[in-house]
């Protein structure tokens, strides 16, 4: 998940960075479509797209208990 995340991010960059040095403008929507499957894989684990909460500490999994 931690991996998957860092893969997102740098689609995320990497997007808009191609379309400002001249890449054509698929390409663009190329990125977000592979960055739109990796949260669909954090949705699938998490029940969330956005703010995913995989890894809980024990100590917060005490509280909530």
């Amino acid at each position: 998940m931690l991996e998957l995340s860092r893969i997102a991010s740098n689609l995320l960059w990497l997007g808009p960075f191609m379309a400002n040095i001249g890449a054509q403008p698929p390409f663009f929507f190329y990125i977000f479509r592979e960055r739109e499957l990796v949260y669909d894989l954090f949705e699938a684990a998490t029940s969330m797209r956005m703010m995913h909460n995989y890894f809980v500490s024990e100590e917060w999994r005490l509280i909530y208990l």
